[in-house]
This record gives structure tokens, sequence and C-alpha cells, in this order.
């Protein structure tokens, strides 16, 4: 640390001198001592927090911390040996420059530039975490330069339309489809939560995108054997708890509601569906479609461990 000092006309009171020597030994003395330890304690943290879980390394350690704090000690030292010659006679001492010299660094900063530096490096550092990834399966709305035109992905953009009166018996299925579901996911497995069951008593025949949203998505305008073979074709059906099905899914479509798990497959399976049965989709199902698509690597049904 450098100091330059112009003296006054008149020379200080030897109280204000000792004032002055004091904070200035003390400032240097710190500043010397706490840059080799900054230095020893930051190279060791970070050779540590390479074998370790960063949660643990949130806050720096006591040792850090204490290194840190007397390093700020120190230039208050100066400041306050400094201001004290201020306040009884500011024509004592003008101060021109205080510049510090930092260890292995030609750069030179002030005292009230470097103090807060070292504390944000040590702390960035340490709490430097991991890359984490996505687990929500919220959907942000956006805007997709994909969606530009009246189509996207085969299938039109247009708003949902009842265009006829929605009556559940027209889309009846039979019960025992649900033993062909079975026998297409190798067992009594619900996709949505990666679920193997006991029993299909424990589960309900799933609608992937559900009936009356294929009503008001084209099909309000399709003929009644169109509309009985939508309600019973395996590349619709799936199975879940009666919870999932009749509560959180229900008959909310992609931009309203997402699994748990599977989602690329259940995502790409709703636009299979509508590809197939002449479908369209909303500007904003579409979009929730494409973020979710954007980040798959597959569209294949995923089991977990029974």
């Amino acid at each position: 640390m450098l100091l330059a000092c112009t003296a006054a006309p008149s020379d200080p009171t030897p109280d204000i001198q000792a004032t002055i020597a004091a904070g200035i030994a003390a400032g240097i003395a710190a500043t010397k001592e706490s840059d080799k330890s900054i230095e020893a304690m930051i190279t060791a943290r970070m050779e540590q927090t390479k074998h370790t879980d960063p949660k643990s390394t949130k806050e720096p350690t006591p040792n850090i911390a204490a290194t840190i704090t007397a390093r700020l000690q120190g230039h208050r030292g100066v400041a306050q040996g400094i201001a004290a010659t201020k306040e009884p006679n500011r024509s004592v001492v003008t101060v021109h420059t205080v510049q510090v010299k930092q260890t292995k660094h030609t750069e030179q900063k002030s005292t009230t530039e470097t103090t807060p530096d070292i504390a944000a490096t040590v702390t960035a550092r340490l709490q430097a975490p991991k890359e984490a990834k996505p687990t929500s399966t919220m959907v942000h709305q956006g805007t997709s330069e994909n969606l530009s035109g009246s189509t996207w992905r085969g299938i039109a953009i247009a708003p949902e339309n009842r265009c006829s009166h929605y009556d559940a018996d027209a889309y009846r299925y039979s019960p025992s489809v649900e033993a062909k579901i079975v026998k297409s996911q190798g067992g009594i497995y619900g996709p949505y939560t990666g679920t193997w069951f006991a029993s299909t008593k424990q589960t309900d025949i799933e609608h992937i995108v559900a009936r009356s949203e294929a009503h008001d998505s084209g099909l309000c305008a399709a003929s009644a054997a169109t509309r009985k073979k939508f309600a019973s074709d395996l590349l619709n059906l799936t199975l879940a708890s009666p919870s999932v099905n009749r509560h959180h899914k229900s008959d909310k479509d992609i931009a309203e509601w997402l699994p748990d798990l599977n989602q690329c497959w259940y995502v790409d399976r709703t636009l299979q569906v509508r590809r197939e049965y002449g479908l369209t989709i909303d500007r904003r199902e579409a979009e929730a479609a494409e973020q979710v698509l954007a980040l798959c690597t597959t569209t294949d049904m995923l089991f977990y461990n029974r």
C-alpha cells in the first residue's frame, strides 16, 4: 500500500500525528498479512470444492470470512487514521492518493474499490452451483418463430370451436379396450407418474387428447363412426390413476396441464392424434408443445422401476 500525503503549513499536533501513524501502520500490517491469507485460503477452498457438494459451500468458511474481515479492518484503520485528522483540523493534512499494490497483480486500485471486489470474488466462487437441470412442469407462454403461419408441424392452427353440442355418449368405448392398453404397454402402467399398478381396479382408461377437447378441435363436425373410432383408438389411450385422470388432467389440453413424467411422449402423442383425425390446435397449445419438444431427446414412453 502506497500513501502520498501533502503537509499543511503548520505541523499537526503530536496526538494527531500519533493517530495517523497508528492507523497507517495497522492498515499496512493487516493488508500484507490478509493478502497472503486470502490467496492461500481461496486456493485451498477452490481445490476442496472440486470434490464436495456445492450445497456445502453456499457460505464462506469461518477462516475465509475471518480473513476477509481482517482485510477490511486493515483498510478501515488507514481510513480512520486519515479521517481523524480531518475532523479536528481539516487544514492539517490533505490526502492525495491511497493506492494498494495487490499481490501478483500489476493493476493498482483504490482501497474503496479493492475491498468489495475481494469479498465478491470469494463469495461468487464458493456459491457457484453446478449446472442445473429443469424440473418444473409449468408451461410458460411465449412466441415461437415456428408458429408464424396457419399450420404447425402438419397441424392447422385455429381457435377451439364447439360447432355442435358435446355428448359424451357419442364417444363411448368398450371396457374391453383396457386389456389392449395393458398389453400394448407391457403391464398395468401409468406413464404420467411412472407408476406400476397391481390391478386395473386401481386405474382409469385415459384419453390422451380428451374427448371434449377433440370435439372442440374438429370432431364436432365428424360422423358418429369417426367419433366412436376416436374413443377406442389405442393411439389415444393409456392408463392413469383416478386422481390424475378425473381431477388433475380431466379435459385439460397441453397448454393447461403436463404430466410429471413422460412429457415428451405425452406431447408428441397428442400431436399424432391430432394429425390422425385432422384436428386443429390453438396457438397457446402449439406454443406450449413447441417449448416442451425443443428440449426432448426422445419421444418414446419411458418406463420406471416397479
